[in-house]
């Protein structure tokens, strides 16, 4: 048991000292540390240079559209985003979960890249991993509150972090898990083909 209480992080991005949202634009693989970057420099940084004309939603900037979804096994609605990033297929899931008597919002990030199965934790706002390759290409990151309540799997199936949605965590959570699942599966995974994901459980027990 703690004697005493930790300071509590600040917010993400505090202190940060980089180039503006507005010359970040699709500039995301030259972030090396997302949770030292505010919310709205992340997201233009992670913008497609060329997303989709005819879809004027805010995930169309991403290359996502919105849908709404149904969990197959429990009928909870939600909402997700979907798409195809940098050859990836991405699913952002929010508002429902499956996890056994637990009842609360979630947000789910899925991007569809086989890898060797590992597992990332957030202690303290400091990412944690069970696998040398992983920890080795987050070892660099500061402490941060972006990644507040995160778990993140890989494995054969992509990679995927969950976090709830609770009025003290990350709101935008879902936008830094995108940088981080992204940076993960492009360093150490294998793009899968594309899938009909609507009636498809979220992998690893994660939903």
């Amino acid at each position: 048991m703690r004697l005493f209480a930790r300071s509590r992080l600040p917010d993400a991005g505090t202190g940060y000292a980089g180039p503006p949202a507005s010359a970040m634009h699709g500039r995301a693989a030259e972030i090396a540390d997302a949770g030292a970057v505010p919310w709205e420099v992340l997201w233009e940084a992670l913008k497609l240079p060329a997303p989709d004309p005819s879809d004027n939603g805010l995930a169309a900037e991403l290359g996502l559209r919105d849908e709404d979804w149904l969990d197959p096994a429990f009928d909870i609605g939600g909402t997700r985003m979907i798409g195809v990033r940098n050859s990836r297929q991405v699913e952002i899931r929010m508002g429902h979960t499956t996890r056994g008597l637990n009842v609360g919002g979630v947000q789910i990030t899925w991007v569809r890249a086989a890898t060797q199965p590992f597992a990332v934790t957030a202690d303290d706002g400091a990412l944690v991993a069970d696998d040398a390759a992983v920890a080795n290409l987050v070892s660099g990151f500061a402490p941060s509150r972006a990644w507040d309540d995160m778990v993140l799997s890989g494995g054969d199936e992509g990679v995927v972090a969950r976090r709830p949605i609770s009025m003290r965590g990350q709101q935008a959570g879902w936008v830094y898990d995108l940088w981080l699942c992204e940076r993960l599966a492009g360093a150490l995974g294998t793009a899968l083909p594309v899938a009909d994901l609507d009636d498809a459980a979220t992998p690893y027990d994660m939903g």
